[in-house]
């Protein structure tokens, strides 16, 4: 049911943009801004994967992908924070979970966390250097801070199938999405760190240290280009 929804969907967005896009590429609008997240829109759904992903709390960031584009590619999170253990030395962690397949495909409207139960959960969790989770929380803030929502044009239509979450457990929780439509500058760059700390952690020890530099370098920049507020 939700397949079909879906590509009707799509089909819908498809023949508004045929109209709507006659201009060319060049009259996209893009989106510069996390958008703020309706808590309430699929609700259930939502509980449901915070659960299963065995969300933790992330005082330098946190991203959840919900990819329902492909039932074969499950949902993912990826919280980066100071490590709790008080036996240890302060260091700081990446722990990323991903299901096997997409809940969102078999997740009925009444879809409790022991439906899933046949649904492997793979978790990694590395150390982090703390120059890189210190770079990760000041880019999530930067632009956590910030978050608005951006009205589309009235001619264009986005159909987005992926649901992008940050949130920073600052003094008070921040959350945001990333834009369904064309992303700007900023929201990219968001989203192309996002995707190297994904890397980071699939990723060979010996492979992790130039990749963290890399996050520290974008993330720099982010925090540098985004305008104060």
């Amino acid at each position: 049911m939700r397949q079909s929804i879906f590509v009707g969907l799509v089909l819908l967005a498809a023949l508004l943009s045929t109209s709507s896009h006659g201009a060319g590429e060049k009259t996209q609008q893009t989106f510069d801004y996390l958008q703020p997240i309706d808590f309430d829109l699929y609700i259930d759904f939502r509980a449901m994967v915070w659960k299963k992903l065995d969300l933790i709390p992330s005082d330098c960031g946190r991203v959840v992908v919900s990819p329902p584009d492909s039932a074969v590619r499950g949902e993912y999170a990826i919280c980066v924070g100071k490590s709790n253990n008080p036996s240890e030395a302060t260091k700081y962690t990446a722990q990323y979970t991903r299901a096997a397949r997409a809940l969102w495909w078999g997740a009925a409207a009444t879809s409790k966390p022991e439906d899933f139960r046949d649904v492997p959960v793979s978790k990694i969790e590395v150390e982090v250097p703390e120059l890189t989770a210190l770079a990760i929380k000041k880019a999530w803030s930067a632009m956590l801070h910030r978050v608005k929502y951006e009205q589309p044009r009235a001619e264009t239509i986005y159909i987005h199938p992926r649901q992008v979450e940050f949130e920073i457990a600052d003094h008070e929780p921040c959350y945001g999405a990333l834009p369904s439509g064309k992303l700007g500058k900023h929201t990219q760059a968001l989203w192309d760190v996002s995707n190297l700390l994904l890397k980071y952690c699939e990723a060979d020890s010996k492979e992790r240290k130039s990749i963290a530099t890399e996050i520290e370098t974008k993330c720099a920049d982010l925090v540098r280009d985004v305008p104060q507020t």
